[in-house]
């Protein structure tokens, strides 16, 4: 996949290699959704419009999703500002762009934005996050000419991709309690968190 994503960003095979030496932070999950009025849960603070997702509108973090849907229908994906069902094909993945990929682009891709509809019936799905170790370096400049490989990016000019991920998980009703390591606390307090699409000149 690291060689399908360098390929694709116009820069050697071999580019990305260094991301994913000695471990990475992909990940693999199988996902159950029940029909919101099937489970005891008070929805009486949801909106109409939220009442009829199970998932809400968000971009994946990482690289690139590989998603099945085992032929359910409810996933939506925004495009031109409306958001339109991706309609289900035997034997086929769906692939998003994540908020990383889209960064390492400088927003020339644009992360793929989307939500899950309450089909009315149970429904199941399982993502595949492509994410690269905890200390690649990323920045929005590392597909400048100068550099040859990931690795050669100047330490001033990026972040780690664990610190940036992190940050970026904070806006998450379910990691609101999440404790940040004191060892990385002082480097993942100083990134913003990305809610737009800001350009850079590299």
């Amino acid at each position: 996949t690291s060689i399908a994503v360098a390929a694709i960003l116009g820069k050697d095979i071999h580019f990305f290699d260094s991301w994913f030496v000695n471990g990475d932070l992909s990940s693999m999950r199988s996902i159950h959704y029940e029909p919101r009025g099937s489970v005891d849960v008070d929805s009486s603070k949801l909106s109409p419009d939220e009442f009829k997702l199970t998932t809400p509108e968000h971009v994946d973090s990482g690289i690139l999703t590989l998603l099945t849907t085992f032929g359910y229908k409810g996933l939506q994906v925004l495009i031109d500002g409306e958001y339109q069902t991706v309609k289900p094909v035997p034997n086929t993945i769906v692939v998003n762009i994540g908020k990383l990929l889209s960064k390492m682009s400088n927003y020339r891709l644009k992360a793929t934005e989307h939500r899950v509809l309450d089909i009315g019936i149970t429904r199941y799905s399982s993502p595949f996050f492509f994410e690269p170790r905890y200390s690649a370096k990323i920045s929005q400049c590392l597909l400048s000419e100068q550099y040859e490989s990931a690795e050669d990016i100047e330490e001033e000019k990026c972040v780690l991709y664990g610190d940036w991920l992190i940050r970026q998980m904070t806006v998450f009703v379910e990691f609101k309690d999440f404790k940040i390591p004191e060892s990385r606390k002082s480097n993942i307090d100083l990134i913003e968190i990305e809610t737009k699409e800001d350009i850079v000149t590299c």
